[in-house]
């Protein structure tokens, strides 16, 4: 996914100029940067745990997430399913 590697190279770039984020707000930040098509996905996610969201459980969910939506595009051609009568 790309926006993980964008995100991941802006924090790479904001760290070689001395700036640190703790690590516990980059889940946070990676999922308030995400398009508003995927603000289900992030309600979701953070009100499914009671621990802390880390950046590693955020970024394998949010490739889960991808992977289901670019299988389930692949699935739905548009064509109408019929039942044979």
């Amino acid at each position: 996914m790309s926006h993980l590697s964008a995100y991941e190279t802006l924090i790479v770039q904001l760290s070689s100029q001395g700036m640190t984020i703790e690590y516990e707000l980059h889940a946070l930040i990676l999922l308030s940067s995400l398009l508003l098509s995927w603000k289900t996905f992030c309600t979701s996610i953070c009100n499914a745990s009671t621990m802390a969201m880390t950046y590693s459980s955020a970024t394998r969910s949010i490739l889960c997430e991808d992977a289901q939506r670019k299988s389930f595009e692949q699935n739905s051609s548009g064509e109408a399913y019929t039942t044979g009568d």
